[in-house]
């Protein structure tokens, strides 16, 4: 697979007087309790440890292929296994209404 070359990408400029500037100290909840924030800079990238790695190498924080989970989402497959037929069923079931494809 061909990878695209983005060394010579162009970003569009952030345009501070947006109104999302407003709220950029809001945060929004995923469904598995993350907290993501409105706006992120560049002085939060300098606390992630991850960011040295490459995908589809160890320690493979994005997963075993170096396209995931970009192109492929996290899948039902991560499963591990629950005691009772009901806890698995709770568990298909959320993963289900929360989006995931299985």
């Amino acid at each position: 697979m061909n990878r695209k070359n983005l060394e010579n990408i162009s970003l569009k400029k952030l345009d501070l007087s947006k109104s999302f500037v407003k709220r950029k100290n809001e945060k929004f909840l995923t469904s598995e309790n993350i907290n993501l924030k409105s706006y992120y800079s560049k002085d939060d990238l300098k606390k992630l440890e991850q960011i040295d790695f490459g995908a589809g190498i160890e320690p493979f924080l994005r997963g075993p292929y170096s396209s995931m989970y970009v192109t492929k989402p996290w899948t039902i497959r991560q499963y591990a296994g629950y005691s009772t037929a009901e806890e698995s069923n709770m568990f298909y079931k959320r993963n289900l209404k929360s989006g995931q494809k299985g």
